[in-house]
């Protein structure tokens, strides 16, 4: 199956510009290279269910400030459901936790990776495993930034 334009399953917040898109769902392990396609239902699962792994591309846009908070719980609530179930905003903005292990990319641009003891800078190119750390993503730039990558689900 081919698609030319945003996946099926894209959710983009209009407080902040955020977009998440899920490109391909695959249940694990695949029974044959036929396995997986579109992600089925009608919201964007966040983060995928147990035992299955997701391959997204993610836009951060730059930060905008201020924000309203109220505003953006709402909307995050209605379009992302499963993200503030994640999210501990007493860690920090946008702080979040999943049992997945990440494999990303950043495509484009730059981010901060804000952990809960430092902060990491990355650009185009680099690679980062996530491996159900608290972290949130900061772009101090003045572009979006794209990263790609495979949310992978654990099962226990």
């Amino acid at each position: 199956m081919v698609h030319d334009g945003e996946p099926p399953h894209s959710v983009s917040l209009d407080s902040t510009g955020f977009g998440e898109h899920a490109v391909w769902h695959i249940d694990l392990p695949p029974e044959d290279i036929d396995a997986g396609g579109d992600p089925s239902g009608d919201v964007f699962q966040f983060p995928p269910p147990a035992g299955s792994a997701t391959f997204v591309r993610a836009v951060i846009p730059p930060i905008v400030r201020p924000v309203d908070e109220t505003a953006l719980l709402a909307e995050a609530r209605a379009k992302f459901p499963g993200l503030l179930e994640v999210s501990d905003p007493a860690r920090g903005p946008g702080m979040h936790r999943t049992e997945t292990i990440d494999l990303l990319v950043v495509v484009s641009g730059e981010v901060d990776l804000v952990l809960e003891a430092e902060t990491v800078r990355l650009s185009a190119g680099d690679c980062i495993v996530q491996r159900g750390t608290w972290h949130s993503w900061e772009n101090p730039g003045d572009e979006p930034c794209v990263i790609a990558g495979l949310m992978v689900a654990t099962v226990g």
